[in-house]
């Protein structure tokens, strides 16, 4: 702690774990509210991963974590939301409460394509070139967001797709194919 950058560094980091922290106690709040309905067993796999964190973010601060494994992990714990919203959304009987869940899916996934293509394009700029069908799979990621970001903006409110319409104009977006 300090200072210097890696101070600065640690403090960000230190303040989104409170962050996450403060979200995982709303919502493991909100799931109790549920008792023991289709929606609380729904989200119970995803929420139950989250129990193991402490243990990531110890392996984080050793220094001894293994990078593929631990993005395995996260992967798989935002997956297991993502197939929740989608059993809430199957379950759900109002047009308006399935079009929030399904703009809510998709804006989610849309969010991990992009997360996982950040990462993936870190390696190929480490590299200096794409290896294997790292290609393809970079097409895939760019293609499921198009995709997802169409499902979201098709279900969600105007007042809801303008935060992502605005910052899909930024200078930096709109410079980018040149």
């Amino acid at each position: 702690r300090g200072g210097g950058p890696r101070g600065c560094s640690r403090r960000r980091v230190d303040d989104q774990r409170r962050a996450v922290d403060d979200a995982r106690r709303k919502l493991d709040e909100s799931v109790g509210r549920f008792g023991h309905d289709r929606a609380a067993r729904a989200l119970e796999p995803a929420t139950g991963r989250l129990r193991g964190i402490d243990g990531h973010r110890a392996a984080v601060d050793a220094r001894r974590l293994d990078v593929a494994g631990t993005l395995r992990w996260y992967t798989d714990t935002i997956t297991g939301y993502l197939e929740a919203t989608g059993m809430l959304a199957d379950a759900a009987t109002g047009t308006e409460l399935l079009s929030q869940l399904s703009a809510y899916g998709g804006l989610s996934r849309a969010k991990e394509a992009a997360a996982l293509e950040r990462g993936m394009m870190n390696g190929v700029f480490g590299q200096g070139q794409f290896a294997g069908d790292q290609y393809q799979a970079y097409i895939a990621l760019v293609a499921t967001q198009k995709a997802q970001r169409d499902v979201f903006v098709g279900n969600a409110t105007p007042a809801q797709t303008q935060p992502l319409e605005a910052a899909l104009v930024t200078p930096e977006i709109t410079r980018a194919p040149e």
